[in-house]
């Protein structure tokens, strides 16, 4: 065996990226120690060390690779393995010996075992087009509250910025029935709260007879107390969607519906396919059913050719749907996209005053969705407990801290609550006592 000749070997497991990211990494995680390996502990040597890599921005790349060096450093004799998005983009053969894409990843548990065995002269790469839906492990984490299940994988569209679908592929759909059985398996583990993942959920179904609609009704069947949807678009949530889903009595009422910009023009040049107008139409659908939803998303400043003024409609638009939190990013090229090579590019300064512009504007969004909820009864599923005070998440996706009614109190309990206000970025509530 290579490395520390520990037996059973330990395994190291680090993720970087979005909720598909980590479901990956758990599964992994799962796997391994399904074969036999032990979770790393500190102060004691790892003989595989794996990070799962993101490529969805500049950024996210450049830590991808320190973060193989760091742990080539920090433990100079395990097997260190890449996989995930920047691995399958990226050539990271010098920091890691054995590279895995977005595909194949139901080997690396197998290859690893070959390494710890053989000691190959050289790093392996295994790179492979995704082609179909591939499952690594049942995921099983005991000691979480929430749980992310993973429905598809890759994209059928050709945002402009976007490199993830060259890492990822076409779009490809789990078995209705494996989704259903993981989730049922996770509820009876202890899991309350479970979280659909993967690159282009609202695709889930296409070409196959099949729609996520379809795939919610059979998950309200099941024995989870809550199902929360990952990201979404707009098209995703046409009538009949909304109709149907507002006779679920699982799902949460939060959507994340990725918004990016709300200028036409910048959606238009991201080949985003949908309008502004579109947009608020999705949003208006959304509040008829669940009139005080928790309404998250993404926005992008900085996109290539991106104006003042385009800018500045985006603001407007912003400003005038109820969102409860944004998350903020600034244009990052990609290799190999088209957004990389369009002629003007927003100097560095612009684009990071205009990422401060949103901040603020989502920290306002952030009050304003507290302070509409004031006084208003929501469930709390404990996440933790600490300094005396409870931590959890509403059904709307509102994070909220309250005094603690025990310090015993086993995180995944559920407390019916009263928002309160909001104090440190949460919002804070009190516990409603029953008889």
């Amino acid at each position: 065996m290579r490395g520390s000749h520990v037996n059973p070997p330990r395994v190291l497991m680090q993720s970087l990226g979005c909720k598909t990211n980590q479901y990956e990494n758990d599964a992994l995680a799962a796997a391994f120690l399904a074969a036999g390996f032990l979770p790393a502990e500190d102060g004691l040597p790892v003989d595989v060390a794996v990070l799962n890599t993101c490529t969805v921005t500049g950024e996210a790349g450049r830590k991808s690779r320190q973060m193989l060096r760091r742990l080539r450093e920090r433990h100079p004799e395990a097997i260190i393995v890449a996989s995930g998005c920047h691995a399958q983009l990226a050539d990271l053969s010098a920091l890691a010996d054995l590279t895995v894409g977005t595909s194949g990843r139901d080997r690396i548990v197998e290859e690893v075992v070959l390494q710890l065995e053989t000691r190959p002269d050289g790093p392996r790469v295994f790179l492979h087009e995704p082609y179909a839906y591939e499952t690594i492990a049942p995921v099983s984490l005991p000691s979480e509250t929430r749980a992310y299940v993973k429905i598809e994988d890759g994209c059928d569209n050709r945002c402009t910025y976007c490199a993830i679908r060259l890492a990822r592929g076409r779009a490809r759909s789990r078995p209705a029935g494996a989704i259903v059985a993981e989730i049922d398996a996770l509820a009876r583990a202890g899991h309350r709260e479970i979280v659909l993942t993967g690159t282009h959920i609202g695709s889930y179904g296409k070409g196959e007879d099949s729609s996520l609609i379809d795939l919610l009704e059979q998950i309200d069947k099941t024995s989870a107390e809550r199902v929360r949807l990952g990201s979404l678009e707009p098209a995703a949530l046409s009538e009949a969607f909304i109709e149907r889903a507002a006779r679920l009595k699982r799902l949460c009422p939060h959507f994340h519906l990725s918004l990016q910009s709300g200028s036409d023009g910048v959606l238009h040049r991201m080949n985003r396919r949908y309008t502004a107008a579109d947009y608020r139409a999705a949003v208006a659908r959304i509040l008829r059913v669940w009139p005080q939803a928790g309404l998250t998303t993404d926005v992008m400043v900085g996109f290539p050719g991106e104006t003042d003024a385009e800018h500045r409609e985006s603001v407007d638009f912003i400003r005038e749907l109820p969102f409860t939190d944004l998350h903020i990013f600034r244009f990052s090229a990609r290799g190999g996209t088209p957004a990389a090579a369009m002629p003007v590019q927003v100097p560095a300064e612009i684009s990071k005053a205009r990422s401060r512009d949103m901040e603020q504007l989502a920290e306002v969004k952030r009050a304003e969705a507290v302070g509409a909820r004031i006084g208003e009864r929501r469930t709390v599923i404990v996440e933790k407990t600490e300094n005396g005070r409870h931590f959890g998440y509403t059904e709307d996706y509102l994070y909220v801290s309250l005094p603690a009614l025990s310090a015993d109190l086993a995180a995944g309990s559920s407390l019916d609550v009263i928002v309160t206000g909001r104090e440190d970025g949460k919002a804070t509530a009190k516990a409603v006592l029953h008889p």
